[in-house]
């Protein structure tokens, strides 16, 4: 009988560990609930020298920047001030080359970084479903 309790014993905890370990390496569960595709209200893309970079940002102000050549991705928080997109990483993390927090204005169709201290210039706009009948 004190084999089988202990087998049980070590069965179970075995599983807490797994499932609290899951929690905490989960990026969903850590940064932002998780999203489906329909969940994409902006989206602005353009292919780089070293590969594309892709900006989404969703509902619930939650934003990916994702870079193709480095298979980078940062997360954070998104606002828009007037025709300004202000993107602020995760705290305790970066968006690109040390910066916390990157501005683009939004000018004919494109994203325009202000002031491009990262190097990405524009991208383009491929989904915006904020700014409809503007």
């Amino acid at each position: 009988m004190k084999g089988k309790t202990a087998l049980l014993l070590a069965v179970a905890t075995w599983l807490v560990f797994l499932a609290g370990k899951s929690l905490l390496t989960n990026d969903a569960v850590r940064d932002r609930p998780e999203h489906f595709p329909t969940d994409v209200i902006f989206s602005a893309y353009r292919e780089g020298s070293l590969g594309s970079i892709l900006l989404k940002l969703y509902q619930d102000q939650h934003f990916e920047f994702t870079w193709s050549g480095t298979r980078a991705v940062a997360k954070g928080l998104y606002a828009f001030h007037s025709d300004t997109l202000v993107l602020t990483a995760t705290k305790g993390t970066r968006i690109i080359k040390g910066a916390r927090q990157m501005r683009f204005v939004v000018d004919n169709g494109m994203l325009v970084e202000l002031p491009n201290v990262t190097g990405i210039k524009f991208l383009g706009i491929t989904t915006d479903q904020l700014h409809k009948g503007q």
